[in-house]
């Protein structure tokens, strides 16, 4: 009884982070779609709000500037 009681248990709590994990996926990808979407005066917020510090001097180092 014990064992089924497990298995139960650990079906709906899987489904249930299975569901949360995919909203939050959702929300990732709605609000990178809306940044890219929208259009921006300097062309330089979506590299401060996505890329890190060091990202963002890898990136200029490989362009030569």
């Amino acid at each position: 009884m014990l064992v089924v009681a497990g298995i139960v248990l650990s079906s709906l709590y899987r489904a249930a982070v299975e569901r949360a994990f995919d909203r939050r996926l959702n929300v990732y990808l709605r609000t990178l779609v809306a940044d890219v979407a929208t259009p921006d005066e300097s062309g330089e917020r979506f590299r401060s709000r996505w890329a890190s510090r060091c990202f963002s001097c890898l990136c200029r180092a490989g362009t030569g500037r």
